[in-house]
């Protein structure tokens, strides 16, 4: 026995020991805070367009790749009169976004506008030791993640299945061999020749686009993935009954952390002259998810939340015809949607005079 409470308490100090090493070597490293190591290359070509060429925008949308994807610049702008970039890419979603912006808001922007997409915190499951995960998640964000899903009404399961991975992603950051393997890791320069037609779109990148001008393994995929959604079109009427909100007696226990983080974070763009807008998106996959998102928008008080996701307002969000597969619209469904979204804006006072070299609107 006392053998073995030994060994128990001789692999406890180890453990003690090497958390604070493991973080000391981050810190010093400066692997943990290196966005251009450690972030996908599209967004890392993307943040450095757009610092190069801040003054040629005055608007930017932040999200997954139903941003990237769906929202075309080019259209929002014909709308507000607004000069906007797209910073979009597949699989950005809270923690990673979250950590972005709130990167975004100890910076200084000359900005009139930032669109951010409300999602769920991503699910991660095998992507759990990639470098953006690791690169997002430290003991703030974890502590926020496990507050809101606790918080949240979501089921048992989902709940767990949150716990399990976060608390894995962490563990396998400061405990696991994580952080040595970002320390001598190598990661290709992306540049931007590659992401060039990309960039010159102003940040947005239609399927149809991407899959005309780019004969590669990934938009293999992409095809495969249409054709097989063309296969079924009961699919997005089972979807849109998933985006139904049914409205609770009260909203509480609020969302707490979720949302006074936006709010903080509206606040600090504020004084920079910068409006921070929040906005649900349509073709949401979880009933929970609808709730959750209302939820934190119920205690959201310094931004306003435009809300696109219901079938009944927007049942052209839900039509075979406007979508690539069944999360993403083709580019049709991507101009319809852009302009609802910028039409909303407009008639929520949201977009006001808008000035950029000079212009007025």
């Amino acid at each position: 026995m006392g053998q073995f409470l030994k060994k128990i308490g001789i692999y406890a100090t180890f453990l003690v020991l090497f958390f604070p090493l493991t973080a000391l070597l981050y810190t010093l490293s400066g692997s943990a805070d290196d966005f251009d190591k450690m972030e996908v290359e599209d967004l890392v070509a993307k943040y450095h367009y757009l610092k190069q060429n801040e003054e040629k925008y005055n608007t930017v949308f932040i999200g997954s790749s139903t941003v990237f994807r769906h929202i075309n610049t080019r259209t929002f702008d014909s709308i507000c009169h607004t000069y906007s970039f797209n910073l979009g890419s597949g699989g950005f979603m809270p923690v990673r976004s979250f950590a972005f912006l709130e990167a975004m808001s100890l910076e200084s922007w000359d900005l009139d506008y930032i669109f951010f997409e409300l999602n769920a915190f991503a699910t991660l499951k095998s992507n759990f030791n990639t470098s953006p995960s690791l690169y997002a998640l430290d003991f703030n964000y974890y502590e926020m993640v496990m507050q809101s899903i606790i918080n949240s009404g979501y089921t048992k399961e989902r709940k767990l299945k949150y716990i399990y991975i976060y608390t894995q992603t962490l563990l396998y950051k400061y405990f696991g061999t994580g952080v040595l393997g970002q320390m001598v890791s190598e990661k290709p320069g992306s540049g931007t020749n590659r992401f060039a037609p990309i960039l010159e779109n102003d940040g947005y990148y239609s399927f149809d686009q991407d899959i005309r001008e780019n004969q590669n393994e990934l938009n293999e995929g992409n095809v495969i993935r249409h054709n097989k959604f063309r296969k079924n079109k009961k699919v997005l009427g089972r979807l849109a009954k998933k985006n139904i909100f049914h409205e609770p007696s009260n909203f509480d226990p609020p969302v707490t952390r979720y949302a006074t983080f936006l709010n903080e974070l509206s606040d600090r763009f504020a004084e920079q002259g910068v409006n921070l807008v929040l906005f649900i998106k349509p073709r949401n996959f979880n009933e929970d998810d609808i709730d959750f998102f209302h939820q934190v928008a119920h205690h959201i008080t310094r931004s306003p939340v435009i809300d696109l996701s219901d079938p009944a307002e927007y049942p052209e969000f839900y039509e075979f015809d406007n979508s690539f597969d069944i999360s993403h619209f083709n580019a049709k469904g991507a101009h319809i949607f852009t302009a609802q979204l910028a039409n909303k804006a407009k008639r929520m006072g949201i977009i006001q005079k808008v000035e950029l070299s000079g212009a007025t609107y």
